[in-house]
């Protein structure tokens, strides 16, 4: 996939998406579990489509009833797909990046397909907890003036943030 499309998709997660952690509990365990997600919701289907077809991942149609609002398509990308499409975006991310990075040390913990002990879980549920707090909407919530700063800086020197 050319550098341009990288960029551009990297600012639909910047601007619609959302990186997380998912935590589910399995009826037979006491324990959770955990698995990268990233997901876009936009009114734009053919976005998500080509998501879809570039990456992975499914298109689930949202309609808000009662509302006056767009349908809605949400694309969505677990486990190691999520992986592997946050490590093309990653170079052009801005508003996303701590989420992103905060996910690779989330994935080396948690392995593939092993049990965790009790140990890893709680370092799971450390990174969840974390996730969250950047994910947090509000005054109090992701953005860093510190971050818009360094962004300002970056565009007003030429300056991309990305080597080579």
């Amino acid at each position: 996939m050319k550098k341009t499309d990288l960029a551009y998709i990297a600012g639909i997660v910047d601007g619609e998406g959302t990186v997380g952690i998912a935590r589910m509990r399995r009826k037979e365990s006491k324990s959770w579990t955990y698995t990268l997600r990233v997901s876009v919701q936009m009114s734009a289907e053919f976005i998500a489509r080509w998501l879809q077809f570039s990456f992975g991942g499914r298109v689930y149609p949202r309609r808000w009833s009662g509302q006056n609002w767009k349908a809605q398509y949400q694309w969505v990308i677990s486990g190691e797909e999520a992986g592997g499409f946050l490590k093309a975006i990653l170079p052009y991310l801005r508003l996303k990046r701590a989420q992103a990075e905060l996910v690779f040390r989330f994935m080396e913990i948690k392995g593939k397909g092993q049990r965790a002990n009790a140990f890893e879980r709680y370092i799971q549920e450390l990174h969840y907890q974390e996730i969250k707090k950047l994910n947090r909407r509000g005054v109090n919530g992701r953005e860093n003036k510190s971050d818009v700063s360094s962004m300002r800086d970056d565009a007003v020197s030429g300056e991309s943030g990305e080597d080579g």
